[in-house]
């Protein structure tokens, strides 16, 4: 059983702050939380969460189970740690001259980066998002708008809603849809096609007048189409 139980809720701003002392007051010469970070990502890449154990990732580092709970209390804390880690992947916006295109570079590179790491969409939404890498995203959203002289409040509903927004279309896409439809060179059927014949016009007049339009979605152009007009929506003068 690991020692000395953090009582703390792990992932709380609390907790953070906690492990971040822990980490400085600590001996890394053998064993780093970014080798632990490193070690147990290429571990969920491969093998999934159900994969990773406190067991296997320190056979990975050439270590023993009891030297990784130095650093973190057990898995659940591990992953979130992990989940911090990959964060830190989120390029900073570059070459824009208007808030709205670095938001939108911000959002789609969230974006790109959890379907990159599938075992994000099911982890990656476990606890709030308060570690360093976490605060570093926030940065990214809030600095363009605070420079271009949005309001704090603007600037804040943005980020939850883009942020909501790019999560949501992450977790549909990686979970509602198998890995071909993200790719737009395919031309790939939801399947609707296959009800539409079957289906009521009575019941169902909309669908059957329209379903035929949506039948060969193109993940990412619709996150695009919808993440511009989210952000644009902010950008107007009456909100």
């Amino acid at each position: 059983m690991p020692r000395d139980v953090n009582p703390l809720v792990p992932g709380s701003a609390a907790w953070w702050k906690a492990q971040l002392e822990r980490q400085r007051s600590m001996n890394t010469r053998l064993l780093t939380m970014d080798s632990i970070n490193v070690a147990a990502c290429q571990i969920l890449d491969r093998d999934g969460v159900e994969g990773l154990t406190m067991r296997n990732l320190a056979a990975a580092l050439h270590s023993r189970a009891p030297s990784l709970y130095r650093h973190v209390d057990g898995r659940e804390e591990l992953l979130i740690h992990v989940t911090d880690y990959v964060l830190g992947a989120v390029s900073v916006p570059e070459g824009h001259t208007h808030w709205q295109g670095a938001v939108e570079q911000v959002a789609v590179a969230l974006r790109q980066v959890m379907l990159e790491h599938a075992w994000m969409t099911r982890v990656g939404i476990r606890s709030p998002l308060f570690g360093p890498n976490a605060l570093r995203l926030r940065e990214m959203f809030w600095q363009p708008m605070d420079q271009a002289g949005c309001p704090p409040e603007i600037t804040i509903r943005t980020y939850y809603a883009v942020v909501h927004y790019t999560i949501c279309s992450a977790l549909f896409a990686a979970n509602a849809f198998p890995p071909q439809y993200r790719d737009p060179s395919q031309r790939v059927s939801t399947g609707l096609d296959e009800l539409l014949d079957t289906l009521s016009a009575d019941e169902y007049p909309t669908v059957v007048k329209l379903g035929r339009y949506a039948l060969h979605p193109n993940l990412e152009r619709d996150f695009r189409v919808g993440l511009r007009a989210l952000i644009n929506g902010f950008a107007t003068d009456d909100l």
